[in-house]
């Protein structure tokens, strides 16, 4: 991929991070892309700036579960099942749960 310009290139990697807040906001983006050599050296720093400045969106039941769980079943290629979603935005959420037990999903193993 071939930007036009710097600033081109600023806009996208400030919307992968927006991006990247919105799906796991207990996470900054910085620890993520410091992986990535930026030039010039200063960039990651505005884009850190950047980002700090953004309001965080409601991040929904549980900490928003549902969008963080579809994007690991996306990124290691497993089935996004519908009845862990409904369970946990909805049992979990209205029980004050605090901890995600995995036997709790052991019925779905037959399906």
């Amino acid at each position: 991929m071939k930007m036009a310009s710097s600033e081109d290139v600023n806009e996208v990697l400030a919307h992968i991070g927006t991006c990247l807040r919105k799906i796991f906001p207990g996470l900054s983006p910085v620890r993520i892309l410091k992986k990535v050599t930026m030039e010039p050296s200063e960039r990651l720093a505005n884009l850190q700036a950047l980002w700090d400045s953004q309001t965080v969106a409601e991040l929904g039941p549980c900490g928003g579960f549902s969008q963080m769980y579809a994007c690991v079943c996306d990124w290691l290629g497993f089935p996004y099942r519908e009845e862990v979603q409904w369970d946990v935005d909805t049992i979990y959420l209205t029980q004050d749960t605090r901890e995600l037990n995995l036997q709790d999903f052991s019925h779905l193993d037959h399906r």
